[in-house]
């Protein structure tokens, strides 16, 4: 407050200055962020999250944005959990998914925030990204994740400035919660005796030539699953091949990983041949089958082309 005071009947005119703290009262910033949620896929990469700062107060400044690790002991280990179950994630500052975000006091260059700045004026927003990603060999590698809700959250802090290396007190903050979803996996394929995974091949034709007794012919199953698996198997013709147009069979033994299966009634009941726990690679584990050809010269036998169809069926058990 400021006095008016006459002294020797002179009048002196006093200013009083009253000062105040403007540093974020003159800018008022806040901060939006979103929260995270990802239904995770092998074919999952990353997304953009948006965040968005906001000014109330008339001045100009910049401000810089930090991300704290959340429960994990250091930056690179970020991850969400289910239990004792983990899946790593990790949050860039671009899409080229190069610079690691941080907070502070471990952000060392600029390129570990975000940063931008706003002109005089009130009631502005501007409007940022960063990017969230689940890093795919670590995922999957030595085996796939396990089916689950894993969770995380990390707080996200405002800082006035344009030197990141000086920021110390946020003047503002949010928490963002982090989940996500990995569904109960499973996949087949059918490949040749020593072959590798193939994305989509659930299906093959195997060609016998002129059937002889004894004759046999094999291929390799490969499951890949993020949980305990059951493989079944169906014949069309309960374990015979059979002619195109005539009442004839021929029978033919079926193994599976080097178990013979009967396939007599297997069309009504399927016969299990695989039951596994845990999780595979992405390779997946390799079960091979084989068909030898049972008697073909009886006098029951009609010459001409035989065909059987065998449904093979995966399923989850954990």
């Amino acid at each position: 407050m400021c006095d008016l005071q006459k002294h020797f009947r002179k009048t002196f005119l006093f200013v009083c200055i009253v000062a105040t703290d403007w540093a974020g009262a003159a800018c008022g910033l806040t901060l939006t962020a979103s929260n995270i949620s990802v239904n995770w896929t092998t074919a999952f990469t990353y997304i953009s999250v948006p965040i968005t700062v906001n000014k109330a107060g008339p001045d100009s400044c910049d401000f810089g944005i930090g991300f704290q690790k959340g429960a994990a002991a250091s930056y690179a280990t970020r991850r969400a959990a289910d239990g004792s179950k983990e899946v790593q994630y990790q949050l860039y500052k671009e899409n080229a998914l190069t610079n690691i975000l941080k907070d502070v006091p471990d952000v060392s260059s600029n390129n570990e925030v975000i940063q931008g700045g706003f002109a005089g004026g009130t009631n502005m927003s501007q409007a940022s990204t960063f990017y969230f990603h689940i890093p795919y060999n670590a995922d999957v590698a030595p085996a796939l994740i396990s089916a689950g809700t894993f969770a995380d959250s990390f707080n996200v802090s405002l800082y006035e400035g344009s030197d990141p290396l000086t920021f110390v007190t946020p003047v503002d903050s949010e928490t963002v919660t982090v989940s996500i979803t990995v569904p109960k996996i499973i996949a087949i394929s059918l490949v040749s005796s020593g072959g590798g995974f193939v994305e989509g091949q659930t299906s093959r034709n195997v060609n016998l030539g002129s059937l002889y007794e004894g004759q046999a012919t094999g291929l390799d199953l490969r499951v890949r699953s993020n949980a305990g698996f059951e493989v079944t198997f169906s014949s069309l013709n309960n374990g015979s091949m059979k002619h195109a147009s005539a009442n004839s069979l021929v029978p033919y033994k079926f193994y599976v990983n080097g178990a013979i299966l009967d396939m007599t009634n297997s069309l009504s009941v399927p016969v299990s041949g695989i039951t596994r726990s845990g999780q595979t690679s992405l390779s997946g584990l390799a079960y091979p089958l084989r068909v030898v050809v049972g008697r073909v010269s009886d006098g029951t036998k009609v010459s001409g082309a035989h065909a059987d169809s065998i449904t093979i069926t995966a399923t989850t058990t954990e």
